[in-house]
């Protein structure tokens, strides 16, 4: 039985604050709950079972963004100012509903040995994208302004399309320390899995948007073509690799496979790949995206993401965490 939008929101919420509560904990018991959103759509779309393994920790990621109205960046970059020891940093822009900090230490640990340092950017991905750009073009120039770095962003799925707004709008004050432009998994055309989302930027990922027909008018006409690196992965159940193609002249436009790294990545899997990583420092150090062969061994264990807790109540300022994530898709309980 094919299921309406309220009943499918009831339960979003009930899997969201389950993660939230600790009572749904497992792989195996968020991938159970999440099948029961969509057990048509699931049907129809197998594929997108591939996305599973990384979804408990995503999920954790959006019951966080439930608890964050405000988005507040000036600590990561004082960070970054303050450390004050490269020439060369890479901003991270997350996709749709995640948070900065879903790139997790791996970026920032692995990138440290190659001399390059890291600015995971924050923006409200609910939001209009091109609002979405405004805002982290005057993010990077807070950056590009209290220090002498050249920079070189990294955009993941809705991320993509930021970084190229915040670009090619002159939202960025000096374009000439934009080294390059890496696109993970970006819906440049737009994705059909955009119709199962909430918020403007979805309405805006759906295919013959307003948005995106102006895009596809600008994208041959758009110059620095050579700072843009593409990548799609083969088996991306949500972005599809023809979706993630730039008609830009001189782009490059890379499958995993050809960087080096495992084809068998799903979308969120861009985020935990320690070889995309790598090849990212390398396009830094040497002007390829290519995984390169005196790839460092990893120092340690990265420890994955852990959640604050979030059981005290002054966290919630007494509002229930039922009603805390339904206000971030806009549902009056």
């Amino acid at each position: 039985m094919r299921r309406n939008r309220e009943e499918v929101v009831e339960h979003l919420i009930d899997v969201v604050v389950g993660v939230m509560d600790g009572s749904i904990e497992t792989p195996r018991e968020v991938a159970r709950h999440y099948i029961g959103l969509f057990p048509e759509y699931l049907w129809e779309n197998p594929d997108i079972l591939r996305e599973l393994p990384h979804l408990p920790r995503a999920i954790k990621d959006w019951s966080r963004r439930a608890l964050l109205p405000v988005i507040d960046n000036d600590d990561t970059i004082d960070s970054v100012v303050q450390k004050n020891c490269h020439n060369h940093v890479v901003v991270g822009l997350h996709g749709y509903m995640e948070l900065g900090t879903h790139f997790g230490p791996l970026y920032e640990r692995i990138l440290d040995r190659y001399g390059v340092g890291f600015c995971p950017l924050e923006y409200p991905s609910l939001r209009p994208i091109k609002k979405c750009a405004a805002y982290i073009g005057r993010e990077i120039n807070k950056l590009l302004d209290r220090t002498d770095v050249d920079i070189t962003i990294v955009g993941h799925s809705l991320g993509c399309l930021v970084a190229l707004g915040a670009y090619y709008s002159d939202r960025i004050k000096d374009r000439n320390r934009v080294n390059a432009l890496v696109l993970l998994g970006g819906p440049h055309s737009g994705t059909y899995q955009a119709v199962h989302g909430f918020g403007k930027s979805m309405e805006e990922l759906r295919r013959g948007s307003d948005l995106l027909q102006d895009w596809m008018a600008k994208y041959p006409t758009l110059s620095d073509g050579h700072k843009l690196w593409i990548v799609y992965s083969p088996q991306d159940s949500l972005v599809a690799p023809e979706d993630c193609y730039l008609p830009v002249r001189d782009a490059h436009y890379l499958s995993l496979n050809e960087m080096g790294v495992s084809g068998h990545t799903s979308h969120l899997g861009f985020l935990y790949r320690r070889e995309i990583v790598h090849a990212v420092g390398n396009l830094v150090r040497s002007g390829e995206l290519i995984v390169p062969d005196d790839m460092p061994l990893p120092v340690g264990r990265v420890r994955p993401l852990v959640m604050r807790t979030l059981r005290h109540p002054s966290y919630t300022n007494g509002v229930s965490k039922r009603e805390l994530v339904a206000n971030l898709f806009g549902i009056n309980l």
